[in-house]
């Protein structure tokens, strides 16, 4: 996945090999193993606020401009 501010110049990843998320919700998700996507959301009041699908369930952040400051 990956996220575009500059019209599609330039694409930054949102999931590279080392993040920090909270999984204390769903301590299955510990050891993340993000394969197939179903559905991506960004909420349209909000660009920060974002939801996508997998098989391990739903996932969600409300700081989706932290790809643009490297701190995921």
């Amino acid at each position: 996945m990956f996220r575009t501010v500059d019209g599609s110049k330039n694409w930054k990843p949102i999931f590279k090999t080392r993040y920090a998320y909270d999984y204390s919700k769903a301590p299955y998700t510990k050891v993340p193993l993000l394969h197939w996507m179903f559905d991506i959301e960004i909420d349209p009041v909000d660009a920060e606020d974002a939801m996508f699908t997998t098989g391990l369930g739903g996932w969600e952040t409300f700081n989706l401009s932290a790809v643009e400051r490297g701190d995921r």
